[in-house]
């Protein structure tokens, strides 16, 4: 009989015997190898890491030639630890090594190990309950214990220790049979990712002394290792390395493998860098995993191959696999064609092959086909440049009936505009794909449409959030050349000259143009000033900030607050907290601009105190007036708060900086005014803060702590003792309305700063008075002017029944 195709092999010699023969034979013939003893070197490529659908990411390591012969000798490994940034520790032996690498504290092994102890006597117990005749209570602690009972089979498993002739062989089977000793609590069919870190780091260890003697290892083990370390999730990131290792242990063992087996190995095999061999056993493979549509996996086969000959570049074979299942299995998943459309739009010479098979995608797909399965199209098409097929797939995506564009130098109206275009920029940019925007942006241009600043400035803010050195460089590029189309357009307006929009920056290209590559790009606005100035303030260069800024004077764009904010926390952060002043008080007083709650969140930050870790009395007097002038300004500039988080941030920092200045009566002034002003209610956490000190929450030592437990202590008196008065009054905490309960907690605030101040509210009130009329709020924390307060709120009431 012929040889059984599931045996294959990548040498050329066949093993065929016939029935006669092998039956005159005394011994067994043992099982062909599904791979070869080794396999040659091959170096990665950028194909070969690519990722394949439905499959985990592989380990990007080399494969490494496998010596045919091993000493059985100690090899000297030193082994290290790592236990900071850059520091390490060399380790004793490989022991030290396992238990390091297992990450577990020596408390929680040793509590694990006293576990394991307890339930094998347990075990025990149950053993003895069943001889002695006590089934009842044998069962109850089976149940209780969730042990196994004896009639399920369950069999321990084991490699033979016996006959491994050097200590380091004997050394790591033990470990690994330690460790198969306790597989039993592993549950195959639920593999956690622990489960898997476990079974990987003792098989690992194991692997070279188990290589002289592979065959001895029983194929129960290797039924459990092929379960464990296959299990397919996002805890098994390395799945595809693993697999590929233990195809060809289980090969060199003999081991015969399933067909599903099979199949894997091969995707593991192109996976890991080998991919000819690959391809060639998958074409071997045909007759055992592909030859009919009754094969269990000849669906999987065929899709495999269309996946791997796309990714290889064998494209008509590619296509060959695609037909053959499509014409075989009609209900096969059209979406097999998405992996050749992209291969076939990596070359020019095959562009319009991706095209016609996009088309055929469509065909099969109908209404079926998703979003998903578009936006893939989409991206093959603008990865390569091909932006003309890719925009025609967004219409015909957007568009029921067809619209075509192709070839036209001119487009339609219902595409050729910038809301349109503005519906694909979003949804690239939404999805990552800034380079596809980017080649979108060209070719509109090539086409007579010039995309709006919105548009620009959205893909110029993604660009930085990316992150990346290219990112950030071509962000800035793009938003200079929108600011120099706002200052040409500022000097045709001073000169009043008629010109028609869009400008064409020169007739001429400058690098400038040349690197931004657009000819026509919209006029800055003032986001993108925001834009590009929070993207220098946050990398601290000071020198783009200013830069930026005699642009944004040129533009003569009228502003808010956001451009003068970020100039004044760039200066604090180049330590230059005099020019900041200066900056902000010129911004105010000569250019009109009015400051917000984000202008005062960093004029306060701009405090000595909150700036330096060791201050002088000289920065204490000095931070003491413009602590007070600050708030004056605060509460006189008209503006309201624009979110919750600043809402919560600027009273804390305000309350933080006058303790630390020691400045009791300003901070008893600002937050009786911020009750009235801001609807500031300080939070018990608040309240911790300020009684433990800024030191405290900031060094979490044993003695902060301690001081922190005691402050907790005291403001829980305060609080309590507040709530037996309402008790008395025939009133409770929980059920006072928000605004009852906003002035008891006031209260209980401003207990604390008369605590910290060791006075009485009589013995403070002169210091008090002159700091509310320093401060700008006499008429609203003494007289108590509704008038006053009314105009200078900077939220609105709060309604009755609502919260504070």
């Amino acid at each position: 009989m012929p040889p059984n195709p599931l045996s294959l092999e990548l040498r050329k010699q066949t093993g065929y015997i016939c029935q006669s023969c092998l039956s005159s034979l005394n011994t067994r013939a043992a099982p062909r190898r599904f791979l070869p003893a080794t396999l040659p070197f091959r170096p990665y490529t950028k194909q070969a890491t690519r990722p394949l659908p439905k499959a985990s990411p592989p380990i990007t390591t080399k494969p490494t030639k496998q010596p045919e012969d091993e000493e059985d000798g100690e090899v000297a490994v030193n082994y290290f630890d790592e236990v900071g940034a850059g520091r390490y520790r060399k380790l004793r032996d490989s022991e030290e090594f396992s238990k390091a690498l297992s990450g577990l504290d020596p408390d929680v092994e040793a509590m694990i190990a006293d576990l394991e102890h307890k339930l094998q006597d347990t075990a025990q117990l149950v053993k003895m309950l069943d001889k002695y005749g006590m089934k009842d209570k044998a069962d109850e602690l089976r149940q209780i214990y969730k042990l196994d009972t004896p009639s399920d089979g369950s069999q321990t498993l084991w490699i033979p220790d016996d006959g491994w002739r050097t200590p380091y062989q004997r050394k790591h089977v033990a470990q690994l049979n330690s460790f198969l000793r306790s597989t039993k609590y592993i549950n195959v069919d639920a593999v956690k990712p622990t489960d898997i870190k476990r079974t990987w780091k003792y098989y690992s260890a194991a692997r070279r002394a188990l290589s002289a003697a592979l065959d001895r290892v029983p194929a129960e083990v290797w039924e459990f290792l092929w379960k464990v370390l296959s299990w397919e999730g996002d805890g098994n990131p390395n799945r595809m390395s693993h697999i590929f290792i233990l195809v060809k242990d289980m090969n060199a063992a003999g081991v015969a493998l399933t067909a599903s087996q099979q199949l894997v190995g091969i995707e593991a095999m192109f996976l890991e860098g080998y991919q000819a061999e690959a391809i060639e056993l998958w074409k071997k493979s045909v007759s055992t995993l592909g030859s009919t549509p009754e094969d269990d996996t000849y669906r999987e086969y065929w899709e495999l191959g269309v996946r791997m000959c796309s990714l290889s570049g064998d494209l008509e074979r590619a296509e060959r696999a695609a037909n053959t299942l499509l014409n075989a299995v009609p209900e096969t998943d059209p979406r097999i064609l998405i992996p050749l459309i992209r291969a076939c739009a990596q070359k020019e010479e095959t562009i319009d092959k991706a095209w016609e098979l996009y088309q055929k995608l469509r065909e099969l797909l109908g209404e079926d086909m998703q979003i998903e399965d578009y936006d893939e199209v989409i991206g093959s098409f603008l990865s390569t440049n091909h932006t003309e097929y890719g925009l025609q797939s967004f219409v015909d995506m957007m568009f029921s009936s067809p619209v075509d564009i192709r070839g036209k130098t001119r487009l339609p109206s219902s595409v050729g505009n910038q809301y349109f275009i503005g519906k694909w920029l979003k949804r690239l940019i939404g999805a990552g794909d800034l380079e596809g925007a980017y080649n979108v942006l060209k070719y509109m241009e090539t086409r007579g449409i010039m995309g709006s600043a919105i548009q620009f400035n959205g893909l110029i803010g993604a660009w930085i959030r990316s992150g990346t050195a290219d990112g950030l460089e071509k962000a800035e590029e793009l938003g200079w050349a929108m600011i120099r189309s706002r200052l040409m357009f500022v000097e045709l307006r001073q000169r009043q000259a008629a010109v028609e929009w869009p400008l064409k920056l020169r007739v001429q290209a400058s690098d400038d143009d040349k690197a931004v590559g657009l000819r026509f790009v919209p006029k800055a606005t003032l986001e993108t000033f925001s834009i590009l100035a929070e993207n220098y303030r946050s990398r601290g260069l000071q020198d783009k900030m200013d830069e930026l800024w005699i642009a944004f004077n040129d533009a003569e764009i009228s502003t808010d607050a956001f451009m003068m904010n970020q100039m004044i926390e760039t200066y604090v952060q180049n330590a230059k907290f005099k020019t900041a002043l200066e900056f902000y008080y010129s911004m105010t007083q000569k250019h009109g601009i009015v400051p917000n709650a984000h202008t005062f969140l960093a004029l306060f930050n701009s405090l000595a105190v909150n700036r330096l870790i060791v201050k002088t009395e000289e920065h204490i007097e000095e931070d003491s007036v413009l602590s007070r002038r600050f708030f004056k300004e605060m509460v006189e500039y008209p503006w309201v708060f624009d979110g919750d988080w600043i809402h919560a941030s600027l009273p804390r920092l305000v309350l933080h900086s006058f303790l630390k200045l020691r400045d009791y009566a300003g901070m008893l002034a600002a937050s009786r005014a911020m009750r009235e002003l801001f609807w500031f209610v300080p939070t018990e956490a608040l309240l911790l803060e300020l009684a433990a000190g800024t030191k405290a929450t900031r060094n979490p030592s044993k003695r902060n702590m301690e001081l922190m437990i005691n402050s907790s202590k005291k403001i829980e008196v305060w609080l309590q003792q507040r709530h037996k008065e309402l008790q008395a009054e025939g009133r409770s905490l929980e059920n006072l309305t928000p605004e009852d309960r906003a002035h008891e907690l006031g209260l209980v605030l401003e207990k604390l700063i008369f605590f910290k101040a060791t006075v009485t509210e009589d013995q403070l009130r002169p210091l008090y008075e002159k700091a509310a009329r320093e401060m700008g709020v006499y008429d609203i924390v003494v007289e108590k002017d509704p008038e006053a307060i009314n105009r200078l709120r900077k939220l609105p009431p709060v309604k009755e029944g609502s919260a504070v």
